[in-house]
């Protein structure tokens, strides 16, 4: 067994640190959390904290980068899921957005402040996230044109029309306004 390294150290602490702090913003919101609450919830000094994370703005876009990888991950797996035809595959793929979006508002009113901050403050990670999603409806699509299941003229618009048509219940603002 190998010995663990500094950075391995780092990498646990830092994971620890988005967990604590993303269950205080589910809990009280974004606004309301302070560096030094998060630091208590895993037993360490605000001024360690601050090793890690510059300030409670830097660790929230981290909470919600992970957040957004951790979507575009379930979503590259139905996409890259064996079995299913073309439109069963962008069927699952819009489920699978849907309850995901679900999941992570679960009546949590709070969430949603750090959502908007994200929004307002960091739009190239919003960008990002859609240019990802965009490129797997985009994957699907073409599958279905080399397959005969679709007669795409333009993916890429047809991709774009697609992702707006879902984003209303992809944040989660607005999931809670319906049910699953």
């Amino acid at each position: 067994m190998s010995p663990i390294t500094s950075a391995q150290i780092l990498d646990n602490n830092r994971i620890q640190i988005l967990d604590a702090a993303e269950m205080r913003f589910r809990e009280v919101g974004f606004g309301k959390t302070t560096m030094a609450e998060i630091a208590n919830d895993v037993g360490m000094s605000a001024a360690n904290l601050y090793r890690y994370f510059e300030n409670k703005n830097d660790i929230g876009c981290a909470c919600a980068k992970r957040c957004m990888s951790e979507r575009i991950n379930r979503l590259r797996t139905v996409v890259h899921k064996t079995g299913l035809n073309a439109p069963e595959r962008l069927r699952a793929y819009v489920h699978e957005n849907l309850n995901y979006s679900f999941e992570i508002s679960g009546n949590d009113k709070n969430i949603s402040e750090l959502v908007l901050k994200i929004l307002t403050e960091h739009k190239d990670m919003v960008f990002e996230k859609v240019d990802a999603e965009m490129a797997l409806i985009a994957e699907i699509l073409a599958q279905g044109n080399s397959s005969g299941e679709f007669s795409v003229e333009d993916i890429l618009v047809t991709a774009r029309n697609i992702q707006t048509a879902i984003v209303l219940f992809d944040v989660p603002t607005f999931m809670g306004l319906y049910t699953l």
